[in-house]
């Protein structure tokens, strides 16, 4: 004990410290009050210095002592991580009394603990070792204390408690495993206390659920697996604690939180899901805390975030629209918080972040669109932040890169030039941070090399180099990091990676060699890390791909053996994947997927044609497998291995299992099936196409050229039924045609289809594809004239100019890449020369091209615009856009035609014509996604997919006895019910205003409680009553709206509960399995028919308690947990045989508008179907059923 008499300060000094002491304490009270958190830490951590280092504390200062302690508490004083609950309260003056000896020891302890508090709170590398040395001693003087004294006891395990915090915020391996030990010393001191006294039970809850993110940050599945278990721990023990007591049930949900998030970080879609469920019990345990405590808000709103992102990782449609709307919940929670207070006001921001993340996820230029919106809210809220915060200053640059990424993503020139104009403004941001502090130089090497991409991205010889530069800072940035800790070696290797994809795009042999060692350096640092850890697995064998990649671009027989060496390394690495399958974490999956691909064409390369086809076989198998439960997101992979493995069959002579492969993967009947794949009907087209063309050189094939022929007919007949009456099923044919080497009826067939649809510019986007295929620069600029032309005449009145300038915008930059590539080749000429003719681009672009944009094209329909109003578009919008177009093309000209100037071989032109195909390809893309038309629009669209889709089917349906033609019929219904349902979504919201004012009178709030889709079939369909040419399209529309309404929320959500629930139980799946719809159930059947999905509806609507089929049980189960979902059942026999019998003719009447070979019903009967629908005030289908959809007036969830 001498050695802390030594260390003590003199008595005399006390009353004044003590006095400075409560002034401290006052003002950190008025801060808590005003919630100025940052500000009353700073006074209570003053107030704890000022009482430290005194022998004996009298019971006013331990008081103040313990004040102090509760402010830090409230402040969040050690690390709480994103979930995690922090114990960090030093020794406290409600004590019993030990000796004079525990006295001073217990002293010095809480000095010691404080200045490792303090230190703790600055969290460098140096701090935190400090800080751990700190805890030590403390731990070291209370273990001489009487541990039978219970706080005592409890203090010394705080100390090893926030040992384990600061072990954790080393982040190494080891500190980590240090970390889990410190807790688990927590763990056992605590255990030994009373129990019943709620602050005990309350400690050991917060040790173990600090241990499971200890055990979470390794990041192993036996780690993560074992986090599950800590939060278990903490959340039996939480849920032992009176929940009225708000700490207690934050605690709790806290808890499930940090669960979830370990599931999450599994990555499997099953842990994906039980993530979804812990975040759902967080959720509704915060929904019952006050929530005008900021603290409680804000937790919620971060329970929702964290939702959002594992439904994001799941990646479905679905999930990704599910975590948008999770999003939405917590940016609406964080709104009401005072965003005067910058923690909150960054959590908003960061809410908007995720949100766009999501939005990114999507993929489709519109949720593009709304994700760079989303960041430029996020960049708004943390711009009024102090930015001499590191924290604020870091998190804004973190929103500046998230928004390049999605204006990356979005892949126009324009957009990567603006992603790369993001990524500097988060660069320079970060540039002013400590870099010394290594979370920022981290940050600060992510942005670089997320602007390399960008300049890959942009694909010019300058914007290479250029990218290869910016890598080359990454790379030096991260070499000073701490390798020995895991991510920042990974983020090393991945900095490496990224440059090799630059040097590897460049080309040449010796970029491809310079791309070679930076991918073999990646190798390295990845083979040194804990490869149990999904994330780092994963990254390694992306790193032997991309080194296999980059041999195969050599070409030689012997590189192409050496790729081969790397995809089986990388293979090897996730040989689990195929026997796992639905166990295995996505991002294994989606480069086993890669890898298989890449392996395959390197075989074929090879001239091992069988082996290709093997390898791709493999993949394929495992993607309709996966897709028959439910999983899409490798849709694109597959659609890749489909193409791969046709041509690596035909290339081996094996034509004759062509029509096997094909209708394995594009049969409707088959489980899994990618009918409605474009790409894969397209790669279909060819192969068979090209092994006709093969065995009609020789004698002796008849057989099977003969069923090849019958595979093309039934392709035809297949994608009448899938992708009937659009311009992807004209293209599609005239592909078919050009195949055959009959390139005029390849032209006639768009032609025909323009002529059919002069409203929608996708056709004429389709007939400049044709011609740039065709390597015909004026036939192909007149057609982007017409598709231009045809965006502003043809746009509804409500139409965004903006987004619509842009798209036109897009087709003068595709437009100008085509005549300075006609520039670029010709004979003579240098760069110079050629540069001052490019310039006359420019008056191209502001006089030829804009003044053809209002001139109808000859021959359509389309009127002129008013002055005023072609004035309103060109100053307001085609201007501005056709700058923003103008404006990176003129930057990255000269390199261009450098390019073509050194390349004009003919293997070169190739390649270039090839880049205009792609180019062209993502701009079509984008634009069709975003496309909205006017009613005369829908209405071509409408008509036209009646006719098209019947004359593909009719020559079958002739030849079929009328007794078997059945499933042809129900095959045609559905063709025809897709595209009208295709051409109402593009419909723009302006058209049914009328119908949707009678609509909204007559349903009232059950109108406002049907969703988007519902409510657009109904609207469609009153205005289809108004036109006798398209009145039987208003029974198809009636009919879609029931059909949308059963299925997504009666039939949906049961798939998906017995999705969760039926694995493993084989009774349920037995019982479930054995009809149409037990199927369905079980993701092995894709859809429902509306006839099927009524009447197991009216008979779970009809059935008694207790009916022994499952699927009734389900059914009614589902019903009853809806909103008002009691009244959906009759009052009474009489009622529910009529409203069974109303969905019967609501079937019966849509099925026969549907079949365009038979007589549409009489207008009578088509105008009563809008009783049966909505007007019957008891018995129309709107009526009752959408009552069931209302919430109840005191609350309760939407079904």
């Amino acid at each position: 004990m001498d050695d802390i008499a030594q260390n003590t300060l003199p008595e005399e000094l006390l009353p004044g410290r003590i006095r400075k002491a409560e002034n401290h304490l006052r003002l950190a009270g008025e801060a808590l009050a005003n919630e100025l958190y940052e500000e009353a830490r700073g006074w209570a951590e003053r107030a704890v210095k000022q009482l430290a280092g005194f022998a004996n504390l009298p019971d006013e200062a331990q008081a103040l002592v313990k004040r102090a302690s509760e402010i830090l508490m409230q402040c969040g004083n050690t690390s709480t991580a994103r979930e995690s609950t922090s114990d960090d309260t030093p020794p406290s003056s409600s004590r019993q009394e030990g000796t004079p000896q525990d006295d001073k020891a217990y002293q010095a302890a809480a000095a010691f603990f404080h200045e490792a508090v303090e230190l703790h709170q600055r969290p460098t590398k140096e701090n935190l070792m400090a800080a751990v040395e700190g805890y030590d001693k403390a731990i070291e003087l209370g273990r001489k204390l009487d541990l039978k004294v219970p706080e005592y006891r409890n203090n010394l395990a705080s100390a090893f408690y926030n040992k384990g915090l600061a072990q954790q915020a080393l982040g190494t391996p080891r500190s980590l495993a240090d970390a889990v030990e410190s807790y688990d010393e927590a763990i056992e001191l605590r255990r030994e206390l009373d129990l019943t006294v709620p602050e005990y039970h309350n400690d050991l809850a917060a040790s173990y659920s600090n241990k499971g993110t200890a055990q979470a940050a390794h990041g192993t599945p036996r780690s993560l697996a074992d986090a599950v278990q800590s939060f278990n721990e903490a959340i039996k023990l939480w849920r032992e604690l009176d929940l009225s007591v708000p700490q207690y049930r934050n605690g709790l949900a806290t808890a499930y939180s940090n669960k979830g998030l370990a599931q999450k970080a599994l990555g499997t879609p099953r842990s994906l899901a039980d993530a979804v469920r812990s975040f759902n019990e967080a959720i509704e345990l915060g929904r019952e805390l006050d929530l005008t405590v900021p603290e409680y808000r804000n937790g919620l709103a971060t329970a929702f975030s964290n939702k959002g992102n594992a439904q994001q990782t799941l990646g479905t449609p679905g999930s990704l629209a599910d975590a948008v709307q999770s999003f939405n919940e917590a940016i609406k929670l964080r709104r009401e918080l005072d965003l005067t207070v910058p923690q909150y006001r960054n959590d908003l921001a960061a809410a908007y972040s995720n949100k766009g993340l999501a939005q990114q996820a999507l993929g489709t230029p519109r949720s593009l669109a709304d994700a760079v919106q989303s960041f430029n809210e996020a960049i708004k809220l943390r711009r009024e932040l102090d930015l001499s915060v590191p924290q604020y200053r870091n998190d804004l640059a973190g929103a500046y890169s998230n928004k390049g990424l999605a204006l990356a993503v979005l892949g126009t020139p324009q957009s990567l030039a603006d992603a790369v104009r993001s990524f500097n403004e988060a660069i320079e941001l970060r540039r002013e941070l400590d870099l010394t502090v290594p979370q920022y130089r981290n940050d600060l090497a992510a942005a670089l090399s997320n602007k390399g991409n960008a300049q890959r991205a942009l694909g010019t010889p300058r914007s290479l180099a250029d990218a290869v530069e910016s890598h080359d800072e990454a790379i030096k940035l991260r070499r000073k990091l701490d390798l020995n800790v895991p991510q920042y070696r990974n983020d090393l290797a991945t900095a490496l990676s990224n440059k090799g994809l630059a040097q590897k795009a460049l080309g040449t042999p010796r970029f491809l060699a310079d791309a070679l060692r930076s991918f073999n350096e990646a190798i390295e640092l990845r083979r040194e890390l804990d490869l149990k850890v999904p994330e780092y697995c994963n990254d390694l064998a992306a790193a032997y791909n991309n080194k296999g990649n980059a041999q195969q671009a050599l070409g030689t027989p012997q590189s192409l053996a050496d790729a081969l060496e790397q995809y089986d390394a990388g293979l090897e690495l996730l040989e689990a994947v195929p026997r796992l399958k639905h166990h295995a974490p996505l991002v294994h999956l989606e480069s086993w997927f890669i890898l298989s691909g890449a392996k395959s064409q390197a075989q074929y390369r090879l001239g091992r044609y069988d082996e290709a086809a093997d390898v791709a076989d493999e993949a394929l198998s495992l993607a309709q497998e996966l897709e028959t439960r439910g999983q899409y997101r490798f849709r694109h992979k597959r659609e890749t291995l489909f193409k791969q493995a046709l041509e690596a069959y035909l290339a081996a002579g094996q034509a004759h299992f062509l029509p096997e492969i094909i209708f394995d993967h594009l049969d409707p009947g088959q489980a899994g099936h990618a009918a409605d794949s474009v790409a894969m009907h397209r790669a279909a087209i060819e192969t068979v196409q090209s092994a006709l063309a093969r065995l009609l050189q020789s004698a002796g094939n008849e057989k099977q050229v003969s069923e090849l022929e019958a595979t093309a007919k039934r392709l035809a007949e297949i994608r009448a039924r899938y992708l009937g009456g659009s311009a992807t099923a004209a293209r599609l044919r005239a592909e078919g045609l050009l195949q055959r080497g009959d390139p005029g009826q390849a032209e006639r067939e768009l032609r025909d289809y323009m002529a059919a649809r002069p409203r929608d510019p996708e056709g004429a986007l389709n007939l400049a594809a044709f011609f740039v295929k065709q390597q015909n620069d004026s036939a192909a600029l007149e057609a982007y004239q017409r598709a231009a032309t045809v965006l502003i005449l043809a746009a509804p009145r409500d139409a965004e100019r903006e987004a619509i300038s842009g798209q036109v915008g897009e087709i003068a930059g595709q437009m100008m890449a085509l005549k300075l590539f006609a520039m670029g080749r010709a004979e003579g000429g240098d760069a110079d020369n050629l540069m001052r003719q490019s310039d006359e681009l420019l008056r191209w672009l502001e006089r030829e091209f804009t003044g053809a944009l209002f001139t109808p094209p000859d021959g359509t329909p389309l009127d002129t615009l008013s002055q005023a109003q072609e004035q309103t578009w060109r100053k307001e919008s085609i201007y501005p856009a056709l700058e923003a177009t103008w404006a990176p093309f003129a930057e990255q000209r000269r390199g261009m035609l450098e390019h073509y100037i050194q390349e004009r071989n003919e293997q070169a032109l190739s390649r270039e014509w090839e880049r205009m195909r792609n180019m062209h390809q993502a701009m079509t893309q984008r634009i069709v996604a975003q496309l909205s038309t006017t009613w005369q629009g829908a209405a071509e669209a409408m008509l036209y997919a009646l006719n098209d889709i019947w004359q593909s089917y009719l020559p079958r349906w002739q030849e079929t006895p009328a007794d078997a033609r059945g499933d042809m019929e129900a095959e045609v219904c559905e063709a025809v019910a897709r595209a009208v349902e295709e051409a109402n979504q593009r419909l723009a919201a302006c058209e049914l205003e009328a119908e949707t004012a009678v609509l909204k009178a007559q349903l009232g709030d059950i109108w406002e409680a049907l969703a988007e889709q519902e409510r657009r079939h109904l609207a469609c369909a009153y205005r289809c009553l108004k036109q006798d040419e398209l009145m039987r399209y208003a029974g198809l529309d009636f009919g879609l709206a029931v059909e949308w309404s059963l299925l997504k929320r009666i039939f949906e959500p049961l798939q998906q509960w017995c999705q969760d629930q039926i694995p493993g139980d084989r009774v349920l799946e037995d019982a479930v399995k054995q009809t149409v719809l037990g199927e369905y159930f079980l993701g092995r059947r894709r859809g429902l028919s509306l006839g099927l999905m009524s009447r197991a509806f009216v008979e779970a609507l009809r059935a008694e308690e207790g009916d022994p089929s499952p699927q009734v049980q389900m059914i009614r189960s589902l019903i009853n947990s809806m909103p008002r979902g009691a009244q959906l059942f009759p009052a009474s026999g009489k009622q529910g045989k009529q409203r069974g019998k109303n969905l019967d003719r609501i079937c019966e009447l849509r099925n026969r508008c549907a079949h365009p070979g038979g007589e549409p019903p009489e207008a009578a009967a088509l105008q009563a179907l809008s009783r049966l629908v909505v007007e019957d005030e008891e018995n129309g289908f709107y009526r009752y059923f959408g009552q069931a959809c209302l919430e109840e007036q005191a609350g309760g969830n939407r079904a």
